[in-house]
C-alpha cells in the first residue's frame, strides 16, 4: 500500500512539475485552412507575415524535417534575394498568462538544415502580432538563442533551454528572426528553395514553470477551443482577437457556413495598363459581365481585394493593390448605387500570394483582384 501510494505521489508530481502551457508545441494537428480549404499549417499556431512557406524546401538528400512524430514547422530567418523583408514568424496563444517574477523553461528543438549559424529569438508578449498589423521587426526580442542554451543533440537536432522570468501578463509567444540588420552579412549563404529561404525546422515547443511553485492553475479549454477553431491561415488584418466571447464567435462561425457561401471573382493582371490602376478599356465589357453575374446571384456582402507580385517597395504595392481595388468598385457602382454599401475594399499588397514569386509566369499570376461575393443558400 505504502509502496503504490509512493508511486502515485511521484507520477502526480512529475505531471505537475511537466506542465506544458503551449498547445500542439509539437505540430502534430493539422489545420485546413477556410481560404483554401486544404491544409496549410498547424493547428494553434500562425505566420506572420502571412507569406506561405515551406515548399520545395531542402531538395537535398539528409535533411530531417521532423524530429519525431509526423509533424514540424518552419521559419524563414532570412532571404537570399530579399534579406529582413521575407522573413516569416511563428506565434501561438499560451494556455495562461504568465506571473510576474516567476520562472519559466522555454524548450524548442531546431534544425538549422545547410545553415549551422543560429540566429532565431523568442519574444513574449501581452497582445498578439496580427499579420499587417503589427510588424515583429519593431519589437525587441525577450531572448536570443545561442551556444550557452544548448542543453543536448539528437541527430541533425538540437534542443535550445533558456530560462525566462516573467515580467507578468505574458499570454503569445513569437519565434523568429528579430534581428534589424542582415542575417551573417559576411558568410556566404545557402538558400534552402529556390525562392531564397533559409529556414530553420522547428519542433517540440515548450513552455513550463521552473519549478513546482510556478504550476499554474488556469482553466485553458477556452483557449484551446479558440485556437483549434481559429481557421484563417492567409487572410490580411485577421488575428484569433481572443477576447471575443467564444459562444459569439462560434455562433457567428456557424451562421456563416449553414447559411451563406462565398464565391470568388479573380480579375488577372492584363485587366490594368502597366504599373496602373486604370482598367484597359480591353477589359471594360468584361467587367461589365461580372457587374451582371453578381447583380444574379444576390449578393449579402462583396469583398474587393487588390493583390501585387513582389517587385518594388512594399508601400508601393499595397497602394497600388488598394487602389486597383477602388477602381473596380467605382466600376460596379456606376452600374448600380446600392452595391455601394455592400461593398468594401482592401489592399493585400504582395502579402497573400497564389504561387511563389519565383519566376514571371508566378508573378502575373499574384498581380490580380479578388471579388469575394457573400450569397445566402438555402436552409
Amino acid at each position: 500500500m505504502k509502496c503504490t501510494l509512493y508511486i502515485i505521489l511521484i507520477f502526480v508530481f512529475n505531471s505537475l512539475f511537466s506542465q506544458d502551457l503551449i498547445y500542439n508545441g509539437g505540430f502534430e494537428d493539422i489545420n485546413t485552412c477556410i481560404e483554401l480549404n486544404s491544409w496549410c499549417g498547424a493547428e494553434a499556431w500562425l505566420r506572420n507575415p502571412l507569406r506561405k512557406s515551406g515548399r520545395n524546401i531542402a531538395k537535398a538528400k539528409g535533411y530531417e524535417k521532423v524530429r519525431q512524430g509526423s509533424g514540424s514547422e518552419n521559419i524563414v530567418v532570412e532571404n537570399t534575394n530579399r534579406p529582413i523583408k521575407n522573413r516569416v514568424f511563428i506565434y501561438s496563444m499560451l494556455k495562461c498568462e504568465l506571473l510576474k517574477g516567476e520562472k519559466y523553461n522555454i524548450s524548442l528543438w531546431l534544425n538549422p538544415l545547410k545553415n549551422r549559424v543560429l540566429e532565431l529569438d523568442v519574444l513574449l508578449t501581452d497582445h498578439e502580432l496580427v499579420p499587417g498589423v503589427k510588424n515583429p521587426l519593431t519589437y525587441w526580442p525577450s531572448f536570443s538563442l545561442g551556444v550557452n542554451n544548448i542543453s543536448s543533440k539528437e541527430r541533425q537536432w538540437t534542443n535550445y533551454i533558456f530560462e525566462y522570468t516573467a515580467k507578468g501578463g505574458e499570454r503569445f509567444i513569437t519565434i523568429g528572426n528579430f534581428d534589424k540588420k542582415v542575417y551573417c552579412p559576411d558568410k556566404k549563404l545557402i538558400a534552402d528553395n529556390k525562392a531564397g529561404d533559409i529556414m530553420y525546422f522547428i519542433d517540440d515547443v515548450s513552455v513550463s514553470p521552473a519549478d513546482e511553485f510556478g504550476i499554474q492553475d488556469c482553466d485553458s479549454t477556452g483557449i484551446r477551443k479558440l485556437l483549434y477553431s481559429f481557421n484563417y491561415r492567409h487572410s490580411y488584418r485577421i488575428g484569433l482577437n481572443y477576447k471575443m466571447g467564444l459562444e459569439h464567435l462560434e455562433s457567428k462561425s456557424k451562421i456563416t457556413q449553414q447559411n451563406t457561401s462565398i464565391k470568388t471573382i479573380e480579375i488577372p493582371d492584363i485587366a490594368f495598363d502597366f504599373d496602373s490602376y486604370k482598367i484597359s478599356k480591353d477589359y471594360l465589357s468584361r467587367i461589365d459581365s461580372i457587374f451582371q453575374y453578381i447583380k444574379s446571384i444576390n449578393p449579402q456582402r462583396i469583398e474587393i481585394i487588390g493583390h501585387t507580385d513582389d517587385i518594388g517597395n512594399d508601400a508601393y504595392n499595397q497602394k497600388l493593390s488598394l487602389q486597383r481595388a477602388a477602381e473596380v468598385k467605382s466600376i460596379l457602382v456606376s452600374q448600380n448605387q446600392d452595391i455601394d454599401l455592400l461593398t468594401s475594399i482592401k489592399g493585400n499588397g504582395e502579402d497573400t500570394p497564389k504561387v511563389e514569386n519565383n519566376s514571371k509566369e508566378n508573378r502575373k499570376i499574384n498581380r490580380r483582384v479578388e471579388i469575394r461575393v457573400t450569397t445566402k443558400t438555402d436552409d
